[in-house]
């Protein structure tokens, strides 16, 4: 059986494709990528698979729920691993109008159970200085999903949070090998 350490480790990648898959199709259903304003953006925060012609809207929804799938195997066998793990069950009673703040709050919630459980060293809580990034775009997202502007200055948060937190996070565990 894979260690709790390696599931968590596995988790992280295809959650975070999967949310940005979503994220790319979202933004073009929505025609954000479309709108010319957006596009100047100097940090369009989608990748633009779908307006490059990369990939097709069909193949990111299938790509997006493999990802997801994997995930989702990864976060089971992990609750399996570690028995009276709740941070799965708590993504999976979200309501679907909570959704945004529970898939940013779920990495928080599965490194706090890593620091706890000995899994990963007390120096990536270093990564929770990229908390604030998490919350103001939560807060945009349920106050506003159907405004592109508003949501648009929400995914620029989501943007701040992973560039902040995969650098606090590497360096945490950067400290920790040094200590």
């Amino acid at each position: 059986m894979l260690s709790p350490g390696t599931l968590l480790r596995a988790l992280h990648a295809p959650s975070l494709s999967a949310v940005n898959l979503v994220n790319d199709y979202f933004g073009d259903t929505s025609g954000l990528d479309a709108d010319p304003e957006f596009a100047m953006n100097p940090f369009p925060l989608d990748s633009r698979v779908i307006q490059s012609g990369a990939l097709s809207k069909r193949r990111v929804v299938v790509f997006a729920a493999r990802c997801a799938g994997l995930a989702l195997a990864c976060g089971v066998l992990l609750n399996a691993a570690q028995s009276g793990n709740t941070a799965l069950w708590i993504a999976l009673a979200t309501g679907a109008g909570r959704l945004v703040p529970a898939i940013l709050a779920l990495p928080y919630l599965l490194l706090a159970f890593a620091i706890a459980t000995g899994a990963l060293p007390g120096w990536v809580a270093l990564s929770f200085l990229s908390l604030p990034f998490a919350l103001l775009a939560s807060r945009t997202a349920l106050a506003s999903p159907a405004d592109p502007k508003r949501m648009t200055a929400a995914f620029a948060s989501v943007f701040g949070l992973h560039f902040t937190g995969g650098i606090l996070l590497a360096g945490g565990l950067l400290l920790a090998q040094r200590a």
